[in-house]
């Protein structure tokens, strides 16, 4: 694959976007410039309160910041101030990390599972041992990064191998494991001197995350126009993917801007539009609300031919395929209800089922067809960590 990232800014934001060999946007990335991402920022935050009902504290992380730790899920915190009781306390001090921005009314969910996230693998305090994605289906590649890891003697911390890592140097996988771990261990060892609300490590840039997570054997140019971006890429990759810094490419033309050249405005515009149209003459509506993503098929233009089953079959499993693609260029996650047409047959459902699977396994974050219920609603999830490329949008140009 040729697939090239851009990073440009646009109407004061910082854009990332993943262009394919063949001129189709993959994955759009926004920030407002000048702000910076808080996911991944680790903290000495201060309980504030802690609501027994829903078995959830709330810490403020920094002054006048709150963040949701759900404690179900933080069973052994890291706390650095405490009034001497077993459990939690409003007033205690520990170490957090921002898990998932604020999204819509909701406060930023924090966890006290802290991981620090690498190009090949992810370092966890707590969890011990070696895992692997997934999607890592060498086995023998597998079991020599096992066998290497093992040998590391890791003490407190535990390592989730990445997809990535599949295309990696073993060498370059344990490089990137020490260099987690140092940081790791500063970290933990400073923490107990810290005061409330420190920040104790900043996570990086959203576009600087869209270089480290995506699969580096697909992208074969990082192109930008700003000079300050360019700089600041230049230094991460020397440091971090020295492999990838000969992939960096800076555009220079006053006349025709990067956003210009790859017609990244209409882009922009077009995913801020609830209905795509299919090569079929079918539609999609897609509409986001506060609870779950509507996704609506249409048979629209598509009369010509007779309304068969096998019709339905063939503009679904086209629906099916958009969908994926749109889910994943507007980064749409959370619950998703996808209302296809009805075709009145089980063994056709099976199939757009699978069909609808193997599309939605191209997306790296993670997205899974829940099931198909009597009306022929498909339930799905796709795991939440940002807001979609529309709420960006909007909370950033209005």
């Amino acid at each position: 694959m040729n697939d090239r990232l851009l990073v440009t800014k646009f109407n004061d934001c910082i854009i990332s976007a993943v262009l394919n060999d063949k001129g189709r946007y993959l994955e759009l990335g926004c920030t407002r410039e000048n702000s910076q991402s808080v996911i991944g920022n680790i903290y000495i935050g201060k309980v504030k309160n802690i609501v027994k009902n829903i078995n959830a504290a709330f810490i403020e992380y920094e002054n006048d910041k709150i963040g949701y730790l759900p404690l179900e899920k933080n069973l052994n915190p890291m706390v650095t101030l405490s009034g001497n009781s077993s459990r939690l306390c409003i007033g205690d001090e520990l170490v957090v990390q921002i898990e998932k921005e604020a999204l819509k009314s909701k406060e930023p969910v924090i966890t006290s599972n802290i991981e620090l996230v690498g190009k090949y693998a992810i370092v966890t305090r707590g969890a011990t041992g070696v895992a692997f994605s997934k999607k890592f289906t060498d086995k023998t590649k597998r079991e020599d990064l096992q066998k290497r890891t093992d040998a590391m003697e890791l003490g407190n911390f535990g390592v989730i191998i990445r997809t990535n890592a599949l295309y990696a140097d073993a060498q370059d996988v344990i490089s990137d494991i020490r260099s987690l771990v140092s940081t790791f261990d500063e970290i933990m060892r400073t923490a107990p001197y810290r005061p409330a609300f420190s920040r104790l490590y900043s996570g990086p840039e959203e576009y600087i995350s869209h270089i480290r997570d995506l699969n580096d054997t697909n992208i074969k140019k990082i192109i930008t126009d700003d000079t300050e971006i360019y700089d600041k890429i230049k230094i991460y990759l020397e440091m971090f993917q020295p492999s990838d810094a000969g992939k960096l490419e800076y555009y220079k033309d006053e006349l025709l801007p990067l956003y210009k050249l790859y017609s990244l405005e209409k882009c922009l515009r077009e995913v801020q539009s609830e209905k795509v149209w299919l090569k079929s003459g079918a539609y999609i509506i897609i509409q986001p609300t506060e609870a779950f993503v509507s996704i609506d098929i249409n048979s629209g233009k598509n009369i010509a031919s007779k309304k068969t089953r096998d019709l339905f079959l063939k503009i679904n499993i086209e629906a099916a395929r958009e969908i994926a693609y749109q889910i994943r260029l507007r980064n749409l996650s959370g619950i998703i209800i996808v209302d296809f047409i009805n075709m009145g047959n089980p063994e056709q459902e099976k199939t757009l089922l699978s069909e609808f699977g193997a599309y939605l396994e191209e997306d790296r974050i993670k997205t899974t067809i829940v099931d198909i219920t009597k009306l022929g609603l498909v339930e799905m999830t796709r795991k939440k960590i940002r807001r979609s490329i529309n709420e960006q949008l909007r909370n950033e140009w209005e």
